[in-house]
């Protein structure tokens, strides 16, 4: 590949030094990836093309890959906190060897400073403090870049990441030109070709649609409560994980970190396995239990450039989570948002008026005022049904940081029964809701609350959250701790 750039020499260029010679001739850290009971099968170019499937029968929480990212970035809001390139929380700070870097970066130990300094791009980057300004997308298409390039053989087609989709046919002009324009600024300042100008483009729009938000668990105290809550701690593109197909209604779920591996991918079953060549999927967001069928072909054609067809997305399918609404006639009528009349009774239904009601509850609830709203809903929605369980979740909340623990106890089981009801007792959603309960409920009963605990650690390490989220297992360990001695 010539690195003979048609773009205009970056004004900085003349900063470039011997190290930039081998720029493209690094070492590339070994990507770890290991498949469990299931396969990536490729039927190209059959529109199924390439998905994955059980190889044998398995229960729930069934470990199905293992997988290290292939490139990741830390979130900006965590670059003093944690490392750089393990992506854990930093107690002594390490920084970069150069004295006059001026990049907002940090590191646990010297081994990974060394190991990011000599497989990252930081080292190329470190002498234009004005590539700071440069958007996280587009630097982890340059990392993206230069390690793919290590396997590709000139004259071919462009490098990319893998063969991962890209969907750049289905993108917006304008943001094909955005991509290119970020791509002519790396072009000009390291002398590269139009051809990287190419392939940069083109794993800008892989990144797109195939980046994985890696998720951690995070306290966060108010008024003396302290509640765990999940956020951004990067993004990483995971070449075997990008196989899974979306589901709105999926039977695996994904979650992140493991002892002290943050940026480690596990996706695990949600669902009973009953045996080999059934199709393992997971929600790229929109789930047929949270949102309705508009809102989860809208987000998933936005962002992902696709119109779902999974089983839950069908005109014939029957989705429980969507049939919320109450019939406004009889009392045995459930519809789904704008159904125009009830099943049962065969009436009209005036969504005009609901949806009026729900613009009342949304100020409600944005005013703090859930009781009034948890009212308002229970004449509109199914006692079951999701939104409830949100409202009767902040009131658990509420009443907690009250001190209320009896209205919360309650509040909080029945958000837990909404919860398990529509998302699966095995789920994410499920454990969460387990935790908050041991938290807030009346603890006289001892072999009671020794049961829940059981019960929600066993769910814990089925989904490997007593990996993700430490805090809580400790906390687990002490209440059986102090209630066994108490049983005693």
């Amino acid at each position: 590949m010539s690195f003979t750039s048609s773009s205009p020499v970056h004004p900085h260029a003349r900063n470039l030094g011997p190290a930039h010679i081998g720029m493209m001739h690094r070492q590339i850290p070994k990507n770890f990836c290991k498949w469990k009971h299931a396969q990536v099968v490729d039927e190209r170019p059959d529109p199924k093309g390439r998905f994955v499937v059980t190889n044998n029968s398995f229960p729930p929480g069934t470990v199905l890959l293992q997988e290290q990212p292939f490139i990741k970035s830390l979130h900006h809001s965590y670059r003093y906190s944690h490392c750089t390139f393990c992506f854990l929380p930093v107690k002594k700070p390490i920084h970069c060897r150069r004295s006059g870097c001026s990049w907002p970066l940090v590191f646990c130990s010297t081994a990974c400073e060394n190991e990011n300094w000599e497989t990252g791009i930081h080292s190329w980057l470190c002498q234009f403090p004005e590539t700071q300004q440069w958007d996280d997308d587009i630097l982890l298409a340059l990392d993206g870049y230069t390690k793919a390039r290590i396997n590709w053989k000139s004259g071919t087609d462009l490098i990319a990441l893998s063969d991962l989709v890209s969907n750049l046919e289905h993108h917006p002009q304008t943001q094909i030109s955005e991509y290119r324009a970020k791509a002519k600024e790396i072009a000009s300042l390291f002398y590269l070709s139009e051809h990287a100008v190419d392939s940069l483009v083109l794993i800008q729009a892989q990144i797109r649609c195939n980046s994985f938000c890696i998720q951690h668990t995070a306290s966060a105290v108010s008024d003396s409560l302290i509640s765990q809550m999940s956020d951004s701690l990067g993004k990483g593109v995971y070449l075997s994980a990008s196989r899974l197909n979306h589901d709105c209604s999926p039977n695996a779920v994904v979650t992140f970190g493991q002892e002290d591996t943050p940026s480690l991918l596990v996706v695990r079953s949600t669902q009973t396995v009953t045996g080999a060549g059934e199709n393992v999927s997971i929600s790229y967001g929109p789930m047929a239990v949270k949102h309705p069928l508009v809102e989860r072909r809208r987000l998933l054609n936005d962002h992902y450039f696709f119109e779902c067809q999974c089983k839950s997305c069908l005109p014939s399918a029957e989705v429980t989570g969507e049939s919320i609404y109450l019939c406004q006639q009889c009392p045995l009528g459930r519809l789904y948002r704008l159904q125009p009349n009830c099943p049962i009774c065969k009436s009209c239904t005036e969504w005009r008026i609901i949806e009026d009601q729900e613009k009342e509850i949304e100020g409600y609830i944005r005013k703090g005022k859930f009781e009034i709203a948890l009212e308002c809903q229970e004449r509109i929605y199914d006692k079951e049904a999701y939104p409830i369980g949100r409202t009767v979740d902040e009131l658990a909340r509420v009443y907690a940081m009250q001190g209320v623990f009896g209205l919360s106890a309650k509040y909080s089981s029945r958000s837990l029964g909404i919860v398990q009801r529509t998302f699966g007792m095995s789920s994410l959603e499920a454990a969460e809701e387990m935790m908050k309960t041991m938290q807030s409920r009346n603890k006289r009963n001892i072999k009671e609350t020794l049961d829940q605990i059981n019960a929600t650690q066993k769910l814990y390490r089925q989904l490997g959250l007593d990996q993700q989220k430490t805090q809580d297992s400790n906390e687990l360990n002490d209440m059986k701790g102090f209630f066994s001695q108490k049983k005693n």
